[in-house]
């Protein structure tokens, strides 16, 4: 069989495998879902198909985030195809990851042979747990961006190292610059890396025609984001107002890098200490066989100078900037760590296929350390999957279908700002929504245009927010309070116990649903078991029917705790006393039907 009919089965074989692990994550609900940033995505997304009348751009609720945007597109897409649920999500993350693998895999076989680049492909596929779930989770920036850094460092290195350099390779390698740069700012390390390497392989090129097109083809690869600049000016550079260098009040990098090093190599579970040393260890270890003589060494060693010299640039700016990660306590704070992962591991599977060619001893190492982070990524891909509901693959593909891929609570936190308007205005322009059941569309609506207002003057932003709403219908008027619980809360100085006593001060009927809106807010932030059965005692005093308002109020953040488990969720009001389990789970319930596809 042809050496490159034989390299494609294999990289099919490795897609087939990257597909059948996916799949398995997200049938068994694991841990990759309701992210708040992926339905912010996926409310963008909605928010274009029902024609919200705002200009298009302000629907990119951060504007430096391009590859957001794109997300948001492609989620448009997918909606279209399977509805506006939480398996359009997946299907783009799918899509996504498979290219990657492919990218990756051309990559690798371009810099130092077939060999290592299925094992690279397939390293990537069983990943540490941390990546892989990363890798579902439709979000657009940094393990995204991969797709982009492969594209333009396998371009650069096709000019720099190929025999053949057309002139459609330097504008194609300017194009994928140009939209690269526009998705991630991290591609922007790529592309210095692919012009220093230029500037010394090829200066001719880089100062004649083919620089020349490349340029031509980053400037139109970069049209959109361009089109952003020239719509929102600088703001398409504000990374969440941080500065490139750090904020002087920040901790400490050495403060930060050791609490990094400590969660992740010292305070871990077994299973991810394992991982992360035998992953410290490979990336410090294989390189070093790169460098060994013999066939291929030239070869090799110039494609462990091309990968580790991006992989150096990219460890430097990490280091330098102020976006240096501390404690890891959750696995999406290795976000932006993703492109060290990975060229890390396509240099560990490089150094493994090298060493396979050397002696006896030397191809043991390598097999036993190859089989040794496969081994942990299968390990990790099992621990994810076992800690969703493997046995309930019905009712998990119910949730996929029918669960909303948007949420506008967490999207009009950050979206609001860039609309035009005073806050009737925004507030007509959230009713362009096609949403049947309105109620608690506008009650987001208010609780995020109000959630600031009147800190450390509760009484004061309490009367303010009504009047602002008095105006209109009594229906319309009732759902905007129900989302005053962020005001109440935030004004009381996040003492919800206070806003609860302020509350009960108001008249009825209005005070039975500002209880309930207090209830939906809870203490803010994201509950926990303990958070929720200290937020049900907190009503306890309260009559029956003020009790049982703020119980199904509260029944919000209860959905929030147990999202894609009901069952736990009325397990939990089943051990409660009769009335309050009743409550809660009647405000559970139409929580959870609010988040549900109408039929």
């Amino acid at each position: 069989m042809p050496a490159a009919s034989s390299s494609r089965r294999t990289l099919l074989l490795v897609l087939g495998l990257a597909l059948a692990v996916k799949a398995a994550l997200v049938l068994s609900l694991a841990d990759v879902f309701f992210y708040g940033e992926e339905l912010e995505k996926g409310t963008a997304a909605k928010a274009m198909l029902d024609g919200l009348a705002v200009p298009h751009h302000q629907l990119a609720y951060h504007y430096y985030e391009g590859g957001g945007f794109v997300a948001s597109h492609l989620a448009a897409v997918a909606f279209l195809l399977v509805g506006p649920c939480l398996l359009a999500h997946k299907l783009v993350t799918l899509a996504w990851g498979l290219a990657i693998v492919a990218a990756g895999w051309r990559f690798a076989r371009a810099l130092f042979g077939a060999g290592a680049a299925a094992l690279f492909a397939t390293l990537l596929v069983l990943a540490p747990e941390a990546f892989q779930k990363l890798a579902l989770i439709d979000l657009g920036i940094h393990h995204e961006a991969l797709l982009f850094a492969f594209g333009v460092l396998g371009l650069g290195w096709r000019l720099a190292f190929g025999e053949a350099r057309p002139r459609r390779e330097w504008f194609a390698l300017g194009l994928v610059t140009g939209f690269g740069l526009y998705f991630s700012y991290q591609v922007a390390l790529a592309a210095a890396w692919v012009l220093v390497v230029l500037c010394v392989r090829r200066p001719r090129g880089v100062l004649g025609a083919g620089g020349a097109l490349g340029l031509v083809g980053t400037l139109l690869g970069a049209t959109p984001l361009l089109l952003m600049y020239a719509l929102v000016g600088e703001r398409v550079f504000d990374i969440h107002g941080a500065a490139i260098a750090g904020d002087a009040a920040a901790p400490a990098k050495s403060e930060l890098l050791g609490a990094f090093a400590r969660s992740v190599f010292v305070d871990a579970s077994a299973g991810h200490l394992v991982s992360a040393w035998s992953w410290l260890v490979a990336s410090l270890v294989a390189p070093l066989w790169l460098l060994r003589d013999g066939p291929g060494a030239a070869a090799a060693r110039r494609g462990l100078v091309y990968a580790g010299g991006y992989l150096a640039l990219f460890l430097a700016a990490y280091l330098g900037t102020g976006f240096v990660q501390g404690e890891v306590f959750h696995f999406f704070l290795l976000l932006r760590l993703a492109p060290l992962w990975c060229f890390a591991t396509l240099l560990v599977a490089a150094g493994v296929a090298r060493a396979w060619s050397g002696g006896a001893r030397l191809r043991w190492a390598a097999s036993a350390l190859a089989a040794l982070l496969l081994a942990g990524g299968a390990a990790g891909t099992l621990r994810a999957v076992r800690a969703g509901s493997p046995t309930t693959l019905g009712a998990n593909w119910r949730t996929l279908v029918e669960t909303k891929g948007y949420d506008y609570d967490q999207y009009f936190a950050k979206v609001l700002w860039h609309f035009d308007g005073d806050l009737a205005e925004k507030l007509d322009l959230v009713e362009g929504f096609d949403e049947p059941a309105r109620d608690w569309l506008r009650a987001d609506a208010a609780g995020n245009l109000w959630r600031e207002e009147g800190r450390g003057d509760p009484a004061g932003a309490l009367g303010r927010a009504l009047a602002s709403v008095a105006a209109y219908a009594p229906e319309r008027r009732q759902s905007y309070w129900l989302g005053l619980g962020p005001t109440l809360v935030i004004a009381c100085g996040w003492d919800a116990g206070r806003a609860l006593s302020l509350v009960r001060q108001d008249a009825p009927p209005r005070r039975l649903v500002l209880l309930e809106a207090l209830g939906r807010f809870g203490a803010g932030g994201h509950p926990l078991d303990a958070q929720v059965t200290r937020e049900v005692a907190r009503g306890a005093d309260l009559a029956p029917a003020e009790r049982a308002a703020y119980l199904r109020g509260l029944g919000r953040w209860l959905h929030k705790r147990f999202r894609v488990h009901p069952a736990r969720a009325e397990a939990y009001c089943a051990s409660l006393p009769a009335e309050v389990g009743a409550a809660l789970l009647e405000g559970y319930r139409r929580e959870l039907a609010w988040h549900r596809l109408p039929e």
